[in-house]
């Protein structure tokens, strides 16, 4: 322990004062307690990393065993029945978190400036420290830098005794040099890898397929926060009506213009709205726009028998349901506990129109040949429209998927299920070719343009109407 930090301070770059003893005696007595919310959030942070789990996961796990105080932004909402064990503000927590992992390899590239070898025993745990400090240091612009360098200082020392210099030499040069760091130039792949904090397989896919130019605007609106729409249940009140009773509840929303059945929270209203009576009444359903714009583009008739065939978490099969009052959506998934999940949903939006089955969308069930008027299939993808609200996809290698066969197999088995003169969605939410317009055109070339005609096909990219990056294609079966 003793000989990293040696030879880390021997770098130019990491400038540990002379007088560095006295100064942290200082710095952890003037720190007192630790910030709950900083290591409530290092912890967090360290097991999603570890664990290479989806955050919102290990943020339900997490945060489900602790007391929180949600008063700003919690745009959640579902963390019920918590213990009484230590008080955190899950708002701080939240975004600490999100906002450390939506930025890695760009407080990578910081870090390393104020090292000159690399960190290594338990370089993983201090690297973490470090990450978490310097982006409160570099991104939140609080005012309060030395107050977060000196509550890092003792994590530190409470859970990695031997690193406390060197995490107060890095923190307190990023405090030194905050307004002159800045990301690495050049449209090259690394350095864009480095600059938006996504992986290099990922900017490369994007630039084969959609070019430079196409590549930055994706890339900046990646790492933009989402904004949160809803969808009206127009079944039980018009987008006005909702509107005006959102308003009565101290939340403001605006109407969406590409969809009717869309609106969009205000920033300051997300935290009422989640928790609202609106929503647990079921007259409105957080979803983003994009999703909403899939299924509005099925044009679903008001007895339409619909299958939805990778169904849950249910928002699609319930905002079909929506459509088809007098019909009736039949809802697949392979999971118990998912079908749990659609039912749940149902019952909120007070919908007794679908009708949830165990079934895999990978195997075919003869009964149901050529029974439906639509046909839902939004498969498993690789994610990369959504990587604003899933942070953790930026940083999976496109060779970690290897979802296009499956994708197709799927595709043909839903040719089998609808009618003639029905239709098929077929809907991702990612922004990937190979996923998308290539897969249709493999579909089309196996035979299947004697019997389909595509009605529709749009990629939406990420930020485009503030929406996630989204695949829609119409599919019309011949008859």
């Amino acid at each position: 322990m003793k000989n990293d930090f040696k030879n880390n301070a021997k770098s130019k770059d990491l400038d540990v004062d002379k007088g560095f003893k006295r100064k942290f005696k200082n710095a952890t007595r003037k720190s007192g307690k630790i910030s709950r919310d900083r290591e409530k959030a290092l912890d967090i942070f360290t097991k999603i990393e570890k664990d290479k789990a989806y955050s919102n996961i290990i943020f339900e796990k997490e945060l489900n065993k602790i007391s929180l105080n949600r008063t700003d932004n919690d745009i959640d909402g579902h963390f019920n029945e918590i213990s009484d064990v230590e008080q955190v503000n899950y708002s701080v927590v939240r975004n600490l978190v999100l906002g450390t992992l939506e930025n890695k390899l760009l407080l990578d590239y910081y870090i390393d400036r104020f090292l000159k070898h690399k960190l290594k025993r338990k370089s993983d745990d201090v690297r973490n420290i470090l990450r978490l400090g310097i982006y409160q240091i570099i991104f939140m612009n609080s005012g309060k830098d030395y107050a977060v360098c000196n509550d890092m200082v003792a994590i530190t020392k409470k859970r990695l005794r031997g690193y406390e210099g060197l995490v107060n030499g890095v923190l307190r040069n990023a405090i030194r040099s905050k307004d002159t760091l800045a990301p690495p130039e050049g449209n090259d792949v690394k350095s864009m890898s480095t600059k938006y904090s996504i992986d290099e397989s990922i900017i490369n896919l994007w630039l084969d397929g959609y070019g430079l130019d196409k590549t930055i605007e994706i890339c900046e609106n990646s790492c933009q926060r989402a904004p949160l729409f809803a969808r009206v249940n127009i079944g039980r009140i018009n987008r006005d009506e909702a509107i005006d009773l959102l308003k009565s509840q101290g939340i403001t929303a605006v109407k969406t213009t590409e969809s009717d059945r869309g609106i969009v929270i205000d920033q300051r209203s997300q935290a009422a709205a989640v928790t609202g009576k609106a929503f647990k009444d079921g007259i409105i359903s957080f979803q983003d726009l994009s999703s909403i714009l899939a299924v509005d583009k099925l044009g679903i008739n008001d007895n339409d028998y619909i299958l939805d065939m990778c169904a849950a978490p249910g928002g699609k099969s319930t905002s079909a349901a929506e459509l088809a009052k007098h019909g009736k959506v039949v809802a697949w998934d392979v999971y118990q506990h998912k079908i749990d999940l659609i039912n749940r949903y149902a019952k909120r939006c007070s919908l007794s129109n679908i009708e949830a089955c165990e079934y895999s969308a990978l195997e075919f069930q003869p009964d149901y040949a050529e029974c439906f008027d639509k046909v839902i299939l939004d498969p498993p993808c690789s994610g990369l429209g959504v990587i604003r609200r899933r942070p953790e996809i930026r940083y999976k290698s496109m060779k970690d998927f290897n979802l296009p066969n499956q994708q197709l197999f799927m595709l043909k088995l839903a040719a089998r299920y609808v009618k003639p003169q029905g239709s098929i969605l077929y809907s991702t939410c990612t922004v990937n070719k190979e996923e998308n317009d290539n897969l249709i055109n493999s579909f089309m070339s196996l035979g299947y343009t004697d019997d389909f005609d595509i009605l529709y096909n749009q990629q939406i990219f990420t930020g485009e109407y503030g929406a996630d990056g989204f695949y829609i294609c119409i599919l019309k079966k011949r008859g």
